[in-house]
């Protein structure tokens, strides 16, 4: 075992990138908030009939409980269900926690999302070892410090890597040396492949293209008139395992939202003003601890028909400002809501987003901004002393007021 262990380590060199994944993210910090949770069957969600499923535990995964699956069917099929509601501002105060230990060992961090990202260690070998060992280092660390699990694929190309952390799922390493890169992907199903959907799936089969390695035995030419120039050549050569993407660090923010699912369809603009002010809350204050300013604001209806409605403004100036926000997202709603009556989700997004600093200095500044400012900045405070309180209900009485 010993041989084995030091021929993977050494093999682990021409397998720098790292593709790390938490665990059932929501789970784990659910379970670090309540230890009772731990062996039982959790699902982060709203125990709501209107509601689906954020995040699903090992144990509840057992009875085929999923992400994205409607609460309703998930208590049908396990019936000792346990429930743990959603903390989007916990995972984002762990999830911060969590890159900076791997900004520990290597400065090459690209974040994906707010459970996962890519890390290049190429240059990090000489100060903590091999790859592999680096692999071990992190997760160590992300374990005694934080008291979560996660998992960690290397390759020597990305979408390899994001292959091989599913492998090591759950809590544990997978390694794909760059000479084996092939023999891994080969035998893997066309369904397994990142870009590959249910219907280019259903497509590939209906051409008895079932594995990697038939993908793999077919001309660049005859994928791209199968799925078109972009997607064909892609495919063609991720078969092949080639995948010339760096990591990228610093991977800039492109947009940041929020969206609620109500507990009942309604039409009554109070309860809608209401819930904007509590999602125009939310992302300001998230685009304000990021250090960025929107250029626009953009409202998200569904409707009882599940048709999602969008509908946006450009700001003639960049802002972060939970009162500059709300207004324009509650202008929105007076306008989409003239063709759409009933409701059953609301969402707030900021996007165009850019380093506020860069912004000119405002020479002139009404007094009502200036005081909403500094409401802002208290509120800010607050939460950053209180780690994470929630002052979202407070705002919306303020801002449906108009005070």
């Amino acid at each position: 075992m010993g041989a084995v262990h030091q021929s993977l380590l050494v093999a682990s060199m021409s397998a720098p990138i790292l593709h790390i994944d938490m665990d059932s993210f929501f789970v784990s910090v659910a379970r670090l908030d309540n230890p009772g949770l731990h062996g039982k069957p959790v699902v982060v969600a709203n125990d709501s009939p209107r509601s689906v499923v954020s995040s699903a535990s090992y144990e509840a995964r057992r009875f085929g409980v999923r992400s994205a699956m409607p609460v309703s069917t998930a208590k049908q099929i396990c019936k000792n269900l346990v429930f743990a509601e959603p903390k989007m501002d916990r995972y984002e105060e762990i999830s911060q926690q969590v890159f900076k230990i791997f900004e520990r060992f290597t400065p090459r961090v690209e974040k994906l999302g707010i459970d996962e990202g890519f890390l290049d260690v190429a240059g990090a070998v000489k100060h903590f070892g091999l790859p592999y060992e680096i692999a071990q280092k992190i997760r160590a660390s992300v374990c005694e410090e934080l008291k979560i699990p996660c998992s960690v694929g290397l390759a020597g190309a990305k979408f390899v890597a994001k292959l091989a952390s599913v492998k090591a799922k759950p809590d544990g390493i997978f390694c794909v040396p760059a000479e084996q890169t092939l023999q891994f992907l080969h035998p893997l199903k066309i369904g397994e492949m990142p870009g590959v959907g249910y219907k280019t799936a259903e497509k590939l089969r209906s051409r008895a293209l079932n594995t990697v390695a038939d993908l793999a035995a077919q001309s660049e030419e005859s994928l791209v008139r199968l799925l078109g120039k972009a997607h064909g050549a892609q495919l063609y050569q991720m078969a092949r395992g080639i995948d010339p993407r760096p990591v990228i660090p610093e991977r800039e923010m492109k947009s940041l939202g929020a969206e609620k699912t109500l507990s009942q369809n309604t039409s009554d603009s109070e309860v809608l003003a209401r819930e904007l002010a509590q999602l125009a809350a939310k992302v300001t204050q998230r685009s304000r601890a990021n250090g960025t300013v929107a250029e626009t604001v953009t409202l998200t209806l569904r409707t009882p028909d599940l048709r999602r409605v969008n509908k946006s403004l450009t700001l003639s100036q960049p802002t972060n400002s939970t009162k500059i926000v709300y207004d324009t997202a509650l202008r929105l709603l007076t306008q989409v809501k003239a063709r759409h009556d009933a409701v059953r989700l609301i969402g707030v997004r900021l996007s165009g987003l850019q380093d506020e600093h860069t912004l000119a200095p405002v020479l002139w500044e009404d007094e009502s901004s200036a005081r909403w400012r500094k409401i802002d900045a208290i509120a800010d405070q607050i939460i950053n002393k209180l780690g994470g309180v929630k002052l979202e209900s407070a705002a919306a009485i303020n801002l449906t007021r108009g005070e």
